[in-house]
Formats: C-alpha cells, structure tokens, sequence
C-alpha cells in the first residue's frame, strides 16, 4: 500500500467525522496495521489506547512520534488539541505532504543530551526536555502517549527524557491547578519491554500507578495518574 493511500484512511476516511464504533474502530485498526506491519503496535495495543483517546476526548494530547496511526488518533480525539513531536525532518515533510490533518512539531533529538547506554546516569541526575520549544511553553497534557525517540541502539537517544518530561511537567501541572479534582491523566508508554522504558517508567511513576500492560515481542503500558497525585513523591519512592 503506497504511504498516501495508508495517511488517506481507507474505510475510516468514510467514518472519521461520526462517533466511531468498537467494530468500526477494529476495522481502522486493522488498515493501521497493514500500513505499519512490524514497526506498529499489536491490535490490542491500538485498541486500547485509541479507546482511551475517544472515550476522553476533547482532550490535551500529546504524542512523541508520528506513525500511520497518527491520523486516526488525531480523529478520535474530537473537537480536542493533539500535537505530535517527530525527531525526523524528512518523516515529518514525507507526512506532511499526505495529509494536513496533524500538527507536527520537529524536535531535535540530540538535544536531549542522553543516551539509551547513559539511561542510569539519567536517573540520578534528570533533565526535562527544555530543548523542545513548544515544551518551554507548554506542560500540561492530560494524555500522553510516548512512542519515541528510537531506543533500539545504545547511543539512540531513547526515551528517558520524554518519560522524565511527562512525570515531572504532571507534577508541576497538579500543584498548579491546572486539572480538575475529579481528572485522570494517562502516560502511555510503548516499548516497555525494553530494559529502559521499563526501569524509567517504573521508576517514576510507580508500579502502584500502571494499570495496563500487554504484548508479546512488544509491549505497552498505561500508567493513570489520578487529581491527589503526591506533589512530593520522587522516582526513589
């Protein structure tokens, strides 16, 4: 399937404007799938995070990566705000010119001066990712789903920064007010099989707050952060 043809939709350009339904929402998954093969999530893995989107849309989300399910994720979240932050130029303009339904923000990943072997040094001594321009300006998200930079190599950036970013701007953004009392916020975070996203994850955000995890050679997990969020809890907790 040629990449125009994978961002046009397929049947969900049909469906995209009404409420999708758990059937027609499969069937979207499904062209995802065909789109993304082996570089995308399992079924199970969209469907959950896509239901998430749709069932708490409009919503502030923010997604760490641009892929073929982005479109979709965009559409779901109704009425919403959804922007992307891509650390290649070449994907980005590649994307760009299939689509204009998405709001992609490049980033430059070198930036976040870390490095998948580095990670334990990161976990003593972290750092938010300030070299993002719209992240000096913009905090509070009540998704987020964190599906990049690549961390397949020892010297990729990784995703250490982006978990670190999204735990402590969360932090921030509830001693501020920002959420309302009776307000969820979720963390997805995909790869986490993966000796990093793990321990980061876990290591920020508990065990106590992941409330989902599946996969096989790839896994996703959620982690909910509720309103009485301890504005004083530290990764060592």
């Amino acid at each position: 399937m040629l990449i125009e043809e994978c961002f046009a939709g397929g049947f969900c350009a049909q469906v995209w404007d009404a409420s999708l339904s758990d059937e027609d929402l499969r069937r979207c998954i499904e062209h995802v799938k065909e789109c993304s093969g082996f570089g995308g999530m399992e079924e199970e893995q969209y469907f959950r995070l896509m239901t998430y989107v749709r069932e708490h849309a409009p919503q502030r989300l923010l997604v760490w990566g641009v892929g073929f399910d982005s479109v979709l994720l965009a559409k779901l979240n109704r009425h919403g705000q959804t922007v992307f932050l891509e650390p290649s130029e070449g994907w980005a303009q590649t994307v760009r010119a299939c689509t204009s339904d998405l709001q992609i923000v490049v980033f430059d990943q070198a930036l976040l001066q870390t490095s998948v072997l580095a990670y334990p040094s990161f976990m003593s001594s972290p750092h938010r990712a300030d070299s993002v321009d719209l992240l000096r300006e913009r905090r509070c998200w009540d998704t987020v789903f964190i599906d990049s930079p690549p961390g397949i190599s020892a010297d990729s950036a990784g995703r250490a920064v982006p978990i670190y970013t999204a735990w402590v701007d969360l932090q921030q953004c509830l001693d501020d007010g920002d959420y309302l009392p009776d307000a969820e916020i979720a963390v997805f975070v995909h790869d986490s099989e993966r000796e990093l996203e793990d321990a980061v994850s876990i290591g920020f955000f508990t065990s106590a707050r992941l409330v989902w995890t599946a996969g096989q050679e790839k896994k996703l997990s959620q982690f909910a952060i509720k309103h009485e969020f301890p504005s004083q809890a530290r990764w060592l907790s």
